[in-house]
């Protein structure tokens, strides 16, 4: 697994068989996804919480072309950004007022730590076979967000195992 944070990392695949990647938030990363323009779930990961607020607008522009199924905003801001997912949505005709779902728009402002954000990548709401967190932070700190969902998908496929081992 390469960690250039100026490319997409493809995590790996949890057990039924969705594929979750990483890419570090600048304008235009969801543009050419490897899986093209496939439906996916994007989950936003401010690796500090304050650092987003100048972006909120860029992200919920990326956010909102793209051809997400599913958003999952986490951080203290993570209700702010919802709400401008959703307003962007309807200024840019994708739906036709707050609250039609496209995308759906979740948020998780009690995901403070990475490790916790890092979970919510897994919240697997919709149903697409892919699923990216857009990591917004350093290169050090896309290399501590890659290694916490790595780590969480791992623990969820283990446990999978473990439970049709006892079944």
């Amino acid at each position: 697994m390469g960690l250039n944070s100026t490319d997409f990392v493809h995590i790996g695949e949890i057990y039924w068989g969705r594929h979750v990647y990483a890419v570090s938030f600048k304008p235009g990363c969801l543009s050419n996804l490897p899986w093209g323009d496939d439906t996916f779930e994007c989950a936003i990961l401010p690796c500090k919480d304050d650092a987003v607020l100048e972006i909120l607008e860029d992200i919920a522009q990326e956010v909102v072309n793209a051809n997400t199924e599913w958003v999952h905003a986490t951080g203290i801001h993570a209700e702010q950004l919802h709400d401008l997912i959703d307003r962007t949505s309807v200024k840019i005709g994708r739906q036709e007022k707050v609250g039609d779902g496209l995308p759906m728009t979740a948020w998780f402002t009690e995901s403070t730590t990475i490790q916790q954000k890092a979970k919510i990548v897994f919240n697997n709401f919709g149903g697409s076979e892919y699923a990216i967190a857009v990591i917004v932070g350093d290169d050090q700190e896309f290399k501590e967000a890659v290694m916490a969902i790595n780590n969480e998908l791992l623990q969820i496929n283990r446990e999978y195992q473990e439970t049709e081992k006892a079944a």
